[in-house]
């Protein structure tokens, strides 16, 4: 579940094109979708990356999500406080670990989850949650 399957320009990911891609965990990213509903969805594209969509609130990103056969990956950065709080919630325990682990950069920690089933949705699920409640 690495390879990219849209990684050219002209190859703007569909409904039907993702499904196809993400195969079983395409339901997992019409429920991020549907989370982060209140936010700016637009797919942009780098020549290196290909495509991937960016949800935000039109001045900062929530999150990217990135295709991938057979999964999909989500890359996001915290804030320090947010960081903070998410390690002392005890409902995200079983990210604990990845977030004490992320590296600061400017924008602030950056956190990557490989999504491919239910089990590495769930926690994320929350994670995402937690941030927009935060954030709002």
């Amino acid at each position: 579940m690495t390879e990219r399957p849209s990684l050219e320009k002209s190859n703007e990911p569909t409904e039907p094109t993702l499904q196809a891609a993400l195969g079983s965990a395409y339901t997992h990213y019409k429920r991020i979708i549907s989370v982060a509903n209140s936010y700016s969805q637009d797919w942009t594209f780098t020549p290196k990356g290909g495509w991937m969509l960016k949800v935000s609130d039109r001045k900062k990103a929530l999150l990217y999500l990135i295709p991938l056969n057979g999964g999909f990956k989500i890359s996001l950065s915290i804030r320090e406080a947010e960081r903070d709080a998410f390690l002392r919630d005890g409902e995200l325990g079983m990210l604990h670990d990845k977030i004490a682990a992320s590296k600061r950069h400017l924008e602030g920690f950056a956190l990557q989850f490989d999504i491919s089933n239910k089990d590495e949705f769930q926690p994320v699920a929350v994670l995402i949650k937690k941030l927009i409640t935060i954030r709002s």
